[in-house]
């Protein structure tokens, strides 16, 4: 370990050993504080309980940062609040006699802002000073749990453990007694009809309450919610929680409980003008008719001039308006799942409402039902869907930092938007930027690194975007709730760089489809690519020196045209309710087919290696795959560990001995391995001393990460990346590059670092910093001027300061 890294390591040391120290300094005489709980367990709970009893101790030890540093108690006591307070009373003081002034020039009033101290102690976290009048109430809190969970005879015991004068740690002792199990699980369902809508949603078949499972009033809680909403499924509007009850006999013989579910008649009266309508029994409600209003003003009583009816697959809706409608009414029609005639469905009311909310073009969205008449034994409902439109059009500017692997950059841009062009919500954009970016390149002689904003970027955008299937041909009927999306893209970028420049060209055409509200499909038909690159005359030189295949191929005018497929699952809510999520998405891409096969038939011109042009330039051929799965642990709504996992395999064929620049695969960055120069590692244990950007024809990639929160608006991340990317043929210009399952593992580079983030709920500023842990190459660095400790792969053995990568990003890393 080096003088510096030393230095470091003994900095850290002290400070938390100074912190150690520190967290009772301004405790009052007879105060002490509260630095654990612990819970022992002096009997076995059922096996397989999973019990959260410190949850329920009402006094908790104040937080720490990865289990040593209490960093909120150390702000609180970093601030000196007396002075603090004084210095808050002299800039109020100062602001106010300002504002006077300001006054009497007719200037607005300044707002009075806090001090320093006072916006570092938002940060900060008072100290948990023992209070023992809360432990009983802990006991209690843990033992009626403990009770709700089935341990009718659990008992709590606590006591106290002195650590010196000014510290506590409270043990809490847990006598769980036998668990009471169902013996016998009763539903008794008197109205025939309820019973066949709870046998038709497997309310019986898939109830948790089975003779042999442990009481958990919890989940009978649950289970009286699931039965609501599958009673809700099925038509029964008027159905709540209240109506579901159960009754449980206690007092049975070896701990043994039995438990019945009885579903109780209502009780409902409703005004219907001049008369009031009772209703006892437990009813099913059809839909009678559905009106939508497009041009809804929230908390304005508004009158209609129009009330016309359109029908849509012999459906009838009934749209409200004044004249002029904004929309046509096929666009409205089709997002609508809720149908007269059909029964009352929660599923079509929130599928109604997230197609209205896809579109883009509403800000306000609400459906109301309300009752009108029974006949028979049925209900009916009018349904009125209240749309209340945003702005159609709007102009917008934008100047913001940027970063693309690792590399920072500024990027200013200005965009057209129409939210309804043609008056079916068809979402219109034209966009035009400009981006500077700051790359590492080298000087002439490739001995010195330098980083300057060497690389400019323009370009423009049209889009357009058909909430619908858009196509030459009749494709039928299809389900709303399939959600389809038609895109057309055209893109156009110039970019240059000191050694060569790139102008792309783009055309494509897709389509997007729900199967599920999880699953999505992506289809793109068509996409047409033409390069070009200039190069400086010492790069074409520098490029004809390397003779590398892949590094001659990305730097020559190429065109790709190429049909893509992704797949894409996600069951992640964005309220980080605790809980198991994950999202896949796979997709697989190939180019060039259609052309090779033209190209052969008609004969095209070749080049002297065989490959067909169009005019003049030659057009990739290759299959791609990628597959990027994550999954998301959240703990609870300060913790979540995350796990991504990423494969991609690209083959070049035909018309191609290698892959398209813009198509392979790269390592290392800001997103990737946080430790290492993006697109400098690998392929493979190849050793390319950072000259060119590296690429390949596989990747592998993993990544652990756990998320925690200091503050509402600051979180650290502690994180592990693993992976590199690989060649799928030997290159002599790229030596031990290629992927072989004998080698392959020991290539994988590993990098580690701890980073801290700025949640500002719309952004979240990352500054990620990384080791390089293990690195494969180095075994492979034959410079006469390296040292033996240069070539050892783990670099974790010999730290040193400048080995740590700055990543600066917005947002996750994924």
């Amino acid at each position: 370990m080096n003088k510096q890294t030393a230095f470091v390591v003994t900095l850290i040391l002290l400070l938390f050993t100074a912190e150690a120290c520190s967290p009772t300094r301004k405790l009052k005489e007879g105060e002490r504080l509260l630095v654990k709980n612990k819970i022992i367990e002096e009997d076995k709970k059922e096996k397989g309980s999973t019990l959260e009893t410190e949850d329920y101790v009402l006094q908790k030890p104040n937080k720490k940062l990865l289990g040593i540093w209490r960093f909120n108690l150390w702000v609180y006591n970093l601030v000196n609040q007396e002075k603090m307070r004084r210095n808050q009373v002299r800039k109020d003081s100062l602001t106010e006699v300002k504002n006077e002034a300001r006054l009497a020039k007719g200037k607005p009033e300044k707002e009075l802002k806090p001090v320093f101290g006072a916006r570092l102690l938002k940060f900060g976290e008072p100290p948990a000073i023992y209070d023992s009048s809360l432990t009983q109430m802990s006991d209690r809190n843990m033992e009626q749990y403990l009770f709700n969970k089935g341990y009718f005879h659990a008992h709590v015991r606590d006591s106290t453990s002195f650590r010196g004068k000014k510290k506590v740690i409270k043990y809490y002792f847990i006598t769980y007694g036998p668990a009471h199990t169902y013996r016998n699980v009763s539903m008794i369902i008197d109205d025939p009809r309820v019973k066949s809508a709870m046998e038709q949603e497997r309310i019986f078949k898939d109830t948790p309450l089975k003779t042999g499972e442990r009481f958990d009033l919890d989940q009978i809680d649950e289970e009286r919610m699931r039965i609501t909403k599958a009673m809700r499924k099925q038509g029964y509007f008027f159905f709540n929680n209240q109506y579901v009850e159960f009754a449980a006999d206690t007092g049975l013989p070896d701990n043994k409980i039995d438990i019945s579910l009885r579903i109780r008649d209502p009780q409902i009266s409703m005004r219907r003008g001049d008369d009031t309508v009772v209703i006892n029994k437990h009813i099913p409600c059809k839909i009678r008719h559905v009106y939508v209003e497009p041009e809804y003003r929230p908390g304005v009583d508004q009158k209609y001039s129009h009330a016309d009816t359109f029908y849509l697959d012999r459906n009838p809706y009934i749209i409200l308006h004044n004249g002029n409608l904004k929309y046509t009414p096929r666009i409205l029609t089709k997002q609508i799942i809720i149908e007269s005639g059909n029964y009352f469905n929660t599923d079509d009311n929130d599928i109604t409402y997230q197609n209205f909310s896809s579109l883009r073009n509403f800000k306000y969205i609400n459906i109301d039902f309300t009752y009108v008449e029974t006949k028979g034994n049925v209900g009916y409902l009018d349904c009125y869907i209240k749309l209340s439109p945003s702005k159609r059009q709007s102009f917008s500017a934008s100047f913001q930092g940027t970063t693309t692997g690792a590399y920072p950059g500024l990027e200013a841009s200005f965009s057209y938007q129409n939210k309804n062009a043609f008056f079916s919500a068809e979402q219109l954009e034209f966009r035009l930027f400009g981006r500077a970016e700051s790359q590492i390149i080298n000087d002439t002689t490739f001995q010195n690194i330098r980083r300057v904003f060497n690389t400019l970027e323009f370009g423009g955008e049209f889009s357009i975007k058909f909430p619908k299937f858009l196509v030459p041909f009749n494709i039928g009927r299809y389900s709303k709730r399939n959600n389809p999306l038609t895109t057309l893209r055209l893109p156009i970028t110039y970019q240059t760089r000191p050694d060569y420049a790139r102008f792309l060209s783009n055309i494509s055409f897709g389509y997007e489809w729900n199967e599920t509200p999880q699953k999505r499909h992506r289809f793109n038909p068509v996409e047409f690519t033409i390069i070009r690159v200039q190069l400086s005359d010492h790069f074409r030189k520098t490029l004809q020196q390397s003779q590398d295949r892949f590094l001659l191929n990305s730097f020559t005018n190429h065109i790709i045209s190429s049909t893509s497929y992704t797949y894409l699952y996600s069951n992640y809510k964005a309220n980080n309710t605790p809980g198991n999520y994950v999202t896949l998405k796979a997709g697989v891409e190939y180019g060039g087919n259609i052309l090779y096969g033209l190209a052969k038939a008609g004969k095209w011109k070749q080049d002297s290696t065989g490959r067909y042009l169009i005019s003049y330039v030659p057009f990739a051929q290759f299959v791609k795959t990628e597959f990027d799965f994550r999954d998301y642990w959240v703990m609870s709504k300060r913790n979540t560990l995350a796990f991504r996992a990423v494969l991609g395999v690209g083959v070049p064929y035909g018309n191609s001995n290698v892959m398209p620049f813009e198509k392979s695969f790269s390592a290392a960055g800001a997103n990737d391995l946080r430790g290492f120069i993006a697109r400098r590692l690998g392929p493979g244990s190849h050793y390319s001393g950072g000259l060119f950007d590296q690429f390949g024809d596989i990747k592998l990639l993993f990544t652990l990460e756990e998320r925690f929160k200091l503050t509402d608006q600051i979180e650290l991340g502690l994180y592990a990346d693993a992976g590199n990317i690989w060649l799928m043929r030997k290159d002599l210009d790229r030596e031990f590059g290629e992927f072989r399952f004998d080698r392959f593992y020991k290539e994988i580079a590993i990098s580690a670092g701890l980073g801290i983030r700025l949640n500002l709920g719309f952004f979240i500023f990352r500054l990620d910093p990384a080791f390089p842990v293990y690195n494969p190459a180095s075994v492979n660095n034959f410079d006469p001027n390296t040292t033996e400790k240069d070539r050892d792969p783990w670099r974790i053995k010999y730290l040193r300061f400048r080995d740590l990568r700055w990543n600066f990003a917005i947002g996750y890393p994924f």
